[in-house]
């Protein structure tokens, strides 16, 4: 088995417990820029990060269009109280809309 370069006594939190511990850096491994970093990738690593920011982007659209559509099937629930037919014709034309 491989052996770190990090030891124990580096990634152990340090203190007394109190709840304010400090937490005790490696000295000595050198640190790399994002210019750098991003100097080794590939093409495949380049359309991964493409992929995953268009998946996070799509994912954090989803709520608010949800609660888009809720609001506009409960203000179509709130004027049509009174005529239930009319309020599936209206939630249905509704629908039909935003998802044809």
């Amino acid at each position: 088995m491989a052996r770190s370069r990090v030891t124990e006594e580096e990634t152990l939190p340090t203190g007394t417990g109190n709840g304010k511990e400090r937490v005790v850096k490696p000295s000595g491994l050198p640190t790399v820029s994002y210019i750098k970093l991003f100097s080794f990738a590939t093409g495949t690593d380049y359309l991964l990060m493409l992929g995953g920011t268009i998946g996070a982007c799509l994912h954090g659209a989803a709520l608010p269009l949800a609660v888009y559509l809720f609001g506009n099937i409960v203000d179509s629930i709130g004027l049509y109280f009174f005529d239930p037919p009319r309020l599936y014709q209206d939630a249905s034309k509704v629908l039909a809309r935003r998802f044809m």
